[in-house]
């Protein structure tokens, strides 16, 4: 199954100088560039060499490089517009006396409240212990959702499955939620409001919990 793995150790910096305005709405992920072939050779050169210097053999080597070969363009320095990973969509199961929800959009943005604040001399706009993130985030309120879902299962259940297992990893996807399709049936229920209108979700959000039970 490709999956989309960021290799660049830069890409969260790259925006830190755009000039954001504040007035639009900022969905993640932030930007849908491209990434070409060539890029993404000379990341996985990179990685190789700081396999080396940590003690890689020379066939160890040979092997990791023919493994990136094979597979350079399941890479990317950047979140692209790429499709999801291939394999089922997600569909939530919502408990059986579920019901939909209305929840009301923000009444005032918090730049704007802030910035009105300050002006009227309420408050300075310097920090000496806090400093803003270089790429802002749009969050989103799925509570409302999450209470209404079947239950995750119980962790020790989770570890029965494993009994036998000899080889274990750890794996942590660049925006991983975003790279899972989310099943059409599923996307009303993730719809949220702004100012600018209702945005409807093809991927998964972020701080859904079924996303724990398809993974």
């Amino acid at each position: 199954m490709p999956v989309l793995i960021v290799v660049s150790d830069s890409q969260l910096t790259d925006e830190a100088a755009d000039d954001i305005d504040r007035h639009k709405t900022r969905t993640t992920p932030p930007t849908l560039h491209p990434t070409t072939l060539a890029e993404v050779i000379v990341d996985l050169k990179k990685k190789v060499e700081v396999a080396t210097k940590m003690g890689l053999t020379l066939d160890g080597q040979a092997k990791l490089r023919a493994i990136l070969q094979a597979r350079a363009d399941y890479f990317r320095v950047q979140f692209g517009n790429d499709p999801p990973v291939r394999g089922e969509p997600m569909q939530v199961r919502l408990k059986p006396d579920a019901t939909p929800v209305k929840v009301q959009p923000c009444r005032y943005s918090p730049n704007d409240r802030a910035d009105g604040h300050l002006l009227q001399g309420l408050y300075g706009s310097e920090s000496k212990t806090l400093a803003p993130s270089a790429d802002p985030r749009m969050t989103i309120d799925s509570c409302s959702v999450n209470e209404r879902m079947e239950p995750m299962p119980a962790l020790e259940v989770v570890l029965v499955e494993l009994e036998g297992a000899k080889v274990f990893f750890m794996l942590d996807w660049f925006r991983g939620n975003w790279q899972l399709a989310l099943h059409p049936d599923s996307q009303d229920m993730y719809s949220f409001v702004t100012h600018g209108g209702i945005y409807t979700p093809t991927r998964f959000p972020m701080d859904a919990t079924e996303a724990m039970n398809y993974c």
